[in-house]
């Protein structure tokens, strides 16, 4: 199956469109940041594998990568905010149960360790593993990211960055095997090392 931008866009945003949640999530971030806004991760790449297996995933929690966070963090009621492992923004909401990591572009380690501009593509290129590499873009409402999409395709997780996967096992406080086999267990992909 060739997977086309505009079929994985559309389906992923049904999706979203589905879950009562995203208005106010999606408004959460809006008031926390400027510019462009993208949803990245498990959600992204587990609901696309879904679409793949014939399987509805359940939305667990949300991550976002933003072009730039507001200095006056705006915490609504019912919402609380605190750092989550990595430092960035965790937002969470025990009425409606979900989480929300936000992290602005220039506070991406790959980013900013590199010296490189704070762009989603530069985001992208510094994932840990080939299926991270992939984001849903909040306004234009499409899905980018060549190297995750293909991964997706081939139904294959393999280390895409692997200073990054180092980094990511040691915060998890295990081995880049351990992940990648938990990552393709999760989606039931294979992994190649």
């Amino acid at each position: 199956m060739t997977l086309t931008l505009d079929s994985l866009s559309r389906e992923f945003f049904a999706v979203l469109s589905q879950d009562e949640k995203y208005p106010e999530i999606l408004d959460l971030i809006k008031q926390n940041s400027a510019g462009n806004i993208w949803i990245i991760g498990g959600l992204v790449y587990k609901t696309i594998a879904g679409f793949l297996q014939g399987i509805t995933p359940q939305i667990k929690d949300y991550d976002f990568v933003v072009e730039q966070s507001i200095p006056e963090i705006i915490v609504p009621k019912s919402w609380r905010v605190k750092p989550n492992s990595f430092g960035n923004l965790k937002f969470t909401n025990r009425k409606i149960g979900t989480k929300v990591d936000l992290v602005s572009l220039w506070r991406v380690y790959q980013i900013y360790e590199r010296g490189l501009e704070p762009e989603i593509s530069n985001f992208l290129s510094g994932v840990p593993f080939n299926i991270h590499s992939i984001a849903f873009n909040t306004t234009n409402l499409r899905i980018i990211g060549n190297i995750g999409i293909r991964a997706l395709e081939e139904r294959v997780v393999r280390v895409y960055d692997s200073e990054m996967a180092r980094l990511y096992a040691q915060r998890y406080r295990t081995t880049v095997a351990s992940l990648l086999h938990r990552k393709s267990e999760e989606i039931g992909f294979r992994v190649e090392l």
